[in-house]
């Protein structure tokens, strides 16, 4: 079955037209998720240096975001609320159509549609690294992570306080690397979604930037998805 599920998807993957999704303005403390850190980490210490505020930090991948920046913000808000952190993944316009075909075939939830943000409000960036890709409002915010596998842009990783940025595949691929370094276990829900991202990004690692990295991840993830 799990076979079946990566290979209707590496099939089907393919941009299709915007999908319009449901938009909340409740903003709560999200649930932690996943077990606690057995043990500090290195990349738990740096993650507790960072100046976090006390409202919610929300995780945005691109505007028109495909497959892959859906999935890393969705993969990365979770791995911060396994590690203690308030996080939530947003999106910031609406969703292609192959996005939710990816979503119910790999069974996990989409973020809740968030155009703007105010002045001052945390956020983590995955995959891009240009203020014009980014939510609304992002100038005026304080941008504490970026995670990201282009070229840096003019969200500077100078300008970061943590920043995860290779040129690999998928900006899942690196996802993956941090809840390695972080010794989180994945789950079934997290594999699946930093697996869609994986497969969409690379075509089934067919694309020529496909990486060590990506194509390590994807048999790993494959079977606990």
């Amino acid at each position: 079955m799990k076979e079946t599920r990566l290979w209707m998807v590496a099939i089907l993957m393919c941009g299709l037209s915007c999908l319009v999704i449901s938009c909340s303005v409740e903003d709560s403390p999200a649930e932690p998720v996943g077990p606690e850190p057995s043990a500090d980490t290195e990349f738990l210490n740096k993650m507790r240096s960072l100046d976090w505020g006390t409202d919610t930090c929300f995780v945005y991948g691109h505007k028109t975001p495909d497959v892959d920046a859906v999935t890393s913000a969705l993969a990365y808000a979770r791995l911060m609320r396994a590690l203690g952190f308030n996080c939530k993944a947003k999106v910031s316009s609406a969703m292609n159509r192959e996005t939710e075909y990816a979503a119910r075939i790999f069974g996990f939830e989409l973020p809740e549609l968030k155009t703007s943000v105010a002045p001052q409000t945390r956020l983590i960036v995955t995959d891009h690294s240009e203020y014009a890709q980014c939510v609304d409002g992002a100038r005026d915010a304080i941008i504490l992570q970026k995670i990201d596998h282009h070229d840096d842009g003019d969200i500077s990783d100078d300008a970061v306080p943590f920043v995860r940025r290779e040129i690999v595949g998928s900006a899942c691929s690196l996802v993956y690397q941090c809840y390695k370094d972080a010794r989180i276990d994945i789950d079934d829900e997290a594999a699946s979604i930093i697996l869609a991202g994986i497969v969409s990004d690379t075509r089934n690692l067919s694309k020529g930037f496909t990486s060590l990295i990506d194509s390590t991840a994807v048999p790993t993830l494959s079977i606990m998805a």
